[in-house]
């Protein structure tokens, strides 16, 4: 967030008011009053070359500046440095040090290893400028015009400390319970044959023993025995439940990497992603299988199930912990899917007794994540690797909050997952839902406070998992137990702890271990890490380091760890914006809004078109905060956002993450159509809910929530809002056909002018 060393190669003029965070460039000294001074302690020793390599490296990681140049006085010798940064992979493309006559006195920037004092060298440079002179000569310090802001020199000194090797923040996790011979799919058939009548699957639907399991898949893999390749992946495009259950299972016994494909994907990108990992086949159904197009076989699930029995099951061939089990999509930067490659052992560490959750062969797993999630991983192979339950819910069963909580308690399910869009659902909802729990593990973002505290006071004796991690480090990487009493104490959650089989560092831009209590970026190591992203060798260099003999992954997380050890998320490198020439933390500003007692969560981002920072807040009591700006009034000007508004909700697409479109909307209304008259009391109110769970106007009421930008969390959030405003029994089954707005008017007038018929006949009866 500092603008230290990045310099303008040309003098500003000097009646320019331009301000470059730590270095004013060009700007005429105002105050001759004496340079301020500012250590730099625990600087480690360096070639002199090469420190002057590191700071620039600083500046380029925290100025987002491609270029970067100082003067240098060594040995009584005039240098200049220059580096050229890549920002994009943050490492260093070209570093110069060339000897110069006298140094440049457009660059206000010196790094001296000489004795001459800083005053000196201020009248070299121009005492009528602003000067940042590092001295490096004996002890180590910054002297600055009296202009410059202390508390931001201080931060650029903390990130300008390292400290070499393993003696910086490493932290490990406990050692894997699991040996390498123990494939996913052999643990599983032992169980069947061990304890076959167990429940393996349940639902509402019905109840299938791990013994029933076996035979579907046995019988699966002896039909897909002419399809499938033993090492080559195979495409499920298949909806969550049994079938898609089976059809895992039975591609893990083939040997075959499962690549889940999410059921609702548009067709255009399913193609792209059979392509980018050359399938060797997708199953799926026939309703699929019609209209996608792509170089793959397909196989119509429905005509393997209507299959004559084979006279034989095949021989399992299953695929070997430390080759890759599944490939997971995410979201790329260069436009293009990444397709994560994740080894059986980066999910065999997680659910081999995990010492987050308690002794697993008696739990029943909730299974409710999309299957081209990795999390749904977590709760397959939770419940089959262990000889748990899987207790499946549809995807009704979920979006209903009081379906949900029956479902929950009449399949006895003792252990879940959500993510923080759904977990803040659930837990803003009237109907208790985590009580019936004994183990709920929830994230996938950064978690709101005011949602976990509501959640502990509905669940006072269930256990609350805090949970991080990225997919190229499977599923989890971290895990922070709930301590309520520590909770309550407003402080965000940490993300906890290397969970077994990980190690975790702090490294600088430099790749170097940060101080304890420092901030830096976390890498992951160990047995979690993806093998690779297939197809994209450059992507996979790049994000896939070496560090000390050992493999790892940068997350792009900036992270601390806290004097009890626990690591404590700070924010994303690529949530740091460049505005009018600053360096700025979003999340520094969210913080500090939610230091408000009555701002419940808060969202900040720069508007690309505007070009302004964007404040959105939540309230604790829905009403507006008027000295919400009293929060951020003492950061600087251009930490100030322009806007600040609230809203009812914070925003979300269907992946969980901020709806950005749904954002620009409410910033930038566009005027609601007159609607045709008559426009009655019932359609105000209707309208109202809609437009505060979109968080825009409502430009058609004839269009559906879905037409109208909404999404399954729209529709939960619609659904519970209206059964608390209108006092009807609203099904979700008839929402989900019926969203538009003046459906649901004329279903809500239709059931008053009931009520009001029934309540005459009562008159006329009595």
């Amino acid at each position: 967030m500092f603008h230290v060393l990045a310099e303008q190669i040309s003098l500003l003029p000097s009646d320019q008011d331009a301000h470059y965070f730590l270095l004013p460039v060009g700007r005429r000294v105002a105050d001759k009053s004496g340079l301020s001074l500012h250590p730099i302690l625990s600087l480690s020793p360096r070639d002199p070359q090469d420190q002057v390599r590191h700071l620039l490296s600083v500046g380029g990681t925290m100025t987002g500046q491609g270029y970067l140049a100082c003067n240098v006085l060594l040995s009584s010798q005039w240098y200049i440095a220059s580096l050229e940064w890549s920002l994009e992979q943050q490492v260093i493309q070209r570093f110069r040090f060339e000897p110069i006559e006298s140094p440049a006195r457009h660059i206000r920037t010196l790094i001296s290893f000489d004795a001459r004092a800083a005053g000196e060298l201020h009248e070299v440079l121009g005492s009528e400028y602003d000067v940042l002179i590092m001295t490096l000569d004996g002890d180590a310090m910054i002297h600055c015009s009296p202009g410059y802001d202390p508390k931001e020199i201080e931060l650029f000194v903390e990130h300008c400390q390292s400290a070499g090797g393993k003696e910086g923040t490493w932290l490990m996790g406990p050692p894997n319970e699991w040996t390498s011979d123990e494939a996913l799919y052999s643990v599983f058939r032992h169980h069947a044959r061990c304890r076959p009548d167990h429940p393996a699957i349940v639902s509402t639907q019905l109840t299938v023993t791990y013994a029933q399991l076996l035979t579907r898949v046995e019988v699966l893999m002896s039909h897909l025995a002419g399809h499938c390749q033993s090492g080559l992946p195979v495409a499920l495009y298949l909806e969550r439940g049994v079938q898609q259950i089976v059809a895992t299972l039975a591609c893990h016994g083939l040997g075959c990497p499962v690549v889940p494909i999410y059921y609702d994907t548009p067709l255009e990108r399913v193609e792209t992603q059979i392509a980018i990992v050359q399938c060797q086949c997708v199953i799926t159904a026939s309703e699929k299988a019609r209209v996608l197009r792509c170089d793959s076989a397909l196989i119509h699930i429905e005509s393997l199930l209507k299959a004559p029995l084979p006279d034989a099951t095949l021989p399992a061939a299953p695929l070997a912990l430390n080759k890759p089990n599944y490939v997971y999509f995410t979201s790329g930067s260069e436009g293009l899917p990444k397709a994560v490659a994740l080894p059986g052992q980066a999910i065999a560490r997680l659910i081999a007794e995990p010492d987050f959750l308690g002794s697993m062969s008696e739990q029943v797993f909730s299974y409710i994540a999309n299957p081209a999630f990795d999390a749904s991983a977590l709760e397959l192979w939770g419940a089959l690797y262990n000889g748990a339950t899987l207790a499946i819910l549809d995807k009704d069963e979920v979006l209903d909050v009081q379906i949900l909580s029956d479902t929950l308690r009449g399949l006895g399910v003792t252990t879940s997952f959500f993510t923080s869009g759904l977990f803040n659902r659930i837990a803003d909802a009237p109907v208790p839902v985590f009580d019936t729990l004994s183990y709920v593990m929830f994230g996938g973002e950064k978690v709101s406070m005011p949602h976990v505290h509501r959640a502990l006071a509905q669940a006072p004796s269930t256990q609350f998992i805090h949970c991080y991690g990225p997919t190229e480090n499977g599923i989890f990487t971290t895990t922070h137990v709930v301590d309520p009493c520590l909770a309550l104490q407003g402080k965000d959650l940490p993300i906890g702890k290397p969970v077994k089989g990980t190690q975790v560092a702090l490294l600088d831009h430099a790749l170097q271990p940060v101080p304890h209590g420092k901030v830096g970026q976390l890498v992951c190591f160990g047995d979690g890490l993806a093998t690779e992203y297939i197809g994209a060798k450059a992507q996979t260099e790049q994000k896939f380091i070496e560090f000390n003999g050992e493999r790892g992954y940068l997350t792009g997380d900036y992270v601390r760890v806290s004097a009890e050890q626990e690591i404590e998320f700070v924010g994303r490198v690529d949530s740091q914006i460049k505005l009018n020439g600053f360096r700025i933390e979003l999340s520094e500003i969210e913080t500090a809004l939610r230091t408000h007692e009555q701002v419940a969560s808060a969202y900040v981002r720069m508007c690309p078109v505007k070009r302004q920072l964007q404040a959105f807040y939540t309230s604790v009591d829905g009403g507006d905060v008027t000295d919400v700006g009293r929060t951020v009034a003492h950061m600087p000007h251009y930490m100030q956002p322009a806007v600040v508004l609230r809203v009812a909700t914070i925003p979300l697409n269907p992946n969980g993450k901020v709806d950005q479109n749904a954002l620009d909307a409410l910033i930038q209304p566009t005027p609601r159509p007159v609607l045709e008259e008559p426009h009655s009391e019932t359609m105000h109110t209707v309208l109202a809910i809609y437009e505060a769970v979109l968080c825009a106007p409502v430009g058609d009421r004839d269009k559906s929530l879905f037409e109208l930008g909404g999404n399954s969390l729209h529709l939960m959030q619609l659904l519970s809002q209206l059964r608390l405003t209108f006092a009807h029994r609203l099904e979700l089954s008839f929402l989900a056909e019926n969203s538009s707005p003046k459906a649901i008017c004329e279903w809500v007038e239709l059931q008053q002018w009931n009520q009001t018929q029934d309540e005459t006949t009562q008159e006329w009866t009595f």
